[in-house]
């Protein structure tokens, strides 16, 4: 999730007391056709957050609060700190977004460690904190990374997600949602103060991952697809159960999938299969956009 989007704002109407709290990548026209409201557009920033956040607000300042800026796992913890106290040290303050994020958390715990700057990590909510402004902090964490962060005893790490407000939680199996209410136990209790959005990730994955963890066996165009609509239904049913405070949708775009950048990614879609992984993306943006409106 790491490249850099053009994110634009949704005009939709405003939301009612019961409105689900969305976080969407990229352009979603059918959102703006629909009686969706997104809450922020989430963008990669791989150079300067000011610079990022200028970007995505095409010159008006006021869009700041509806933009939720995303570190990516190429930059080390070191890095990322000093990004963020830059950004929220600036004078004056170069805006005031949604949030500051970490995507994904994993990866980059991994290469805190590999490059002994894993310390920094602990620093980054009390930057935030003490900053002119204040945005949330956020990290993004999927299934088959938890044992990994659970196993990791350290101060600097903890005291990190003490401080996450918001944590999106990805499936990166379409198949794990079999376990779903037992995963978001598990990201409670790594985030004891973060509340939490299921990911959805509503594009064909048929060639990005095999079917299972433990598989090389790709997931039919079948089982794709049904494995999206069995996600979509348990995330929505543990946003009415109190489990999830909203969700987060990946790669966004809805209603424009046949232009997402995504697809030069040969690891996303083989070539020869792009006009099939297009159709079934299409089919799966509204089929959400169905299953959104009507819940």
């Amino acid at each position: 999730m790491g490249a850099l989007w053009l994110a634009l704002l949704s005009t939709t109407a405003s939301a009612s007391a019961d409105a689900l709290p969305i976080i969407s990548w990229g352009v979603d026209a059918a959102a703006q056709a629909s009686r969706l409201q997104i809450t922020a557009n989430r963008v990669g920033c791989g150079a300067s957050l000011s610079a990022c956040l200028a970007r995505n607000t095409s010159g008006h300042p006021d869009k700041d609060s509806r933009i939720a800026l995303s570190l990516p796992a190429s930059r080390s913890p070191a890095d990322i700190l000093a990004a963020i106290d830059q950004f929220v040290s600036a004078d004056p303050p170069p805006g005031q977004p949604y949030e500051i994020g970490l995507d994904d958390f994993a990866a980059i715990v991994r290469r805190g460690l590999q490059t002994n700057t894993l310390s920094s990590i602990g620093g980054i909510p009390e930057v935030i904190a003490h900053a002119r402004t204040t945005p949330r902090l956020a990290a993004t964490v999927y299934e088959d990374d938890l044992p990994y962060l659970e196993s990791i005893k350290d101060g600097d790490l903890s005291r990190f997600r003490d401080g996450v407000q918001r944590v999106a939680f990805f499936l990166h199996y379409r198949p794990a949602v079999g376990a779903y209410t037992d995963y978001l136990n598990r990201v409670k209790r790594l985030f004891p103060n973060a509340e939490v959005f299921g990911g959805i990730y509503h594009y064909d994955r048929a060639d990005y991952l095999p079917c299972q963890a433990d598989s090389r066996v790709r997931c039919t165009d079948a089982e794709e697809y049904a494995l999206f609509l069995k996600s979509v239904d348990v995330t929505l049913d543990a946003v009415r159960r109190g489990y999830l405070a909203g969700i987060e949708l990946y790669p966004g775009r809805i209603g424009q999938e046949a232009t997402w950048d995504g697809w030069s990614k040969s690891r996303t879609c083989r070539t020869s299969r792009q006009p099939e992984c297009i159709a079934t993306s299409q089919r799966m943006g509204q089929a959400l956009v169905k299953k959104l409106e009507a819940r």
